[in-house]
């Protein structure tokens, strides 16, 4: 993964380069490496599966807030 899919893809989700760090399980300083060098090809794979997980964890629950928000609105009616 080049420095710039790694800063496209966090940056795509909304997510800082510290932030980036706690989501896929690396220090601080490996994730701004990661933002200036690239990841290691051996990692490339688990740092976006990390990234992934995130998205869709993410997706789901703003859904579920969404759903939530809706049905209310209608009960309210």
């Amino acid at each position: 993964m080049t420095p710039c899919e790694y800063r496209a893809s966090i940056s795509a989700l909304g997510l800082s380069q510290i932030r980036a760090a706690g989501v896929i399980g690396v220090t601080e300083r490996t994730s701004r490496r990661y933002a200036a060098h690239g990841v290691p090809e051996k990692h490339s794979a688990w740092v976006r599966d990390k990234l992934a997980d995130y998205h869709n964890t993410t997706w789901a629950s703003q859904f579920a807030e969404m759903a939530a928000a809706s049905s209310k609105g209608e009960n309210d009616q």
